[in-house]
C-alpha cells in the first residue's frame, strides 16, 4: 500500500466538527498534559524504533 493510500485509510474514520476550535492535546497521559517525564516514558516504550546510542542515563542524572 503506498503512502497516500495508507494516509487516506487512517483518516477515513476521522470526523471533524466545524463548530469546535482546534486544540493540542498530549495523548500519552490520562490528563492530556505534556510533561518531560511522560515524553521520556513514551520514548522508552518506542525504544526499538529509534537509536538508543545517545547517553540518556548521563542526561537524566544531571
Amino acid at each position: 500500500m503506498d503512502e497516500v493510500s495508507q494516509l487516506l485509510f487512517l483518516l477515513e474514520p476521522v470526523t471533524l466538527d466545524v463548530n469546535k476550535l482546534d486544540s493540542r492535546i498530549w495523548t500519552a497521559t490520562k490528563d492530556v498534559r505534556f510533561s518531560v517525564n511522560s515524553c521520556y516514558i513514551l520514548l522508552q516504550k518506542q525504544a526499538g524504533q529509534w537509536d538508543m546510542t545517545w547517553p540518556c542515563k548521563m542526561l537524566w542524572k544531571t
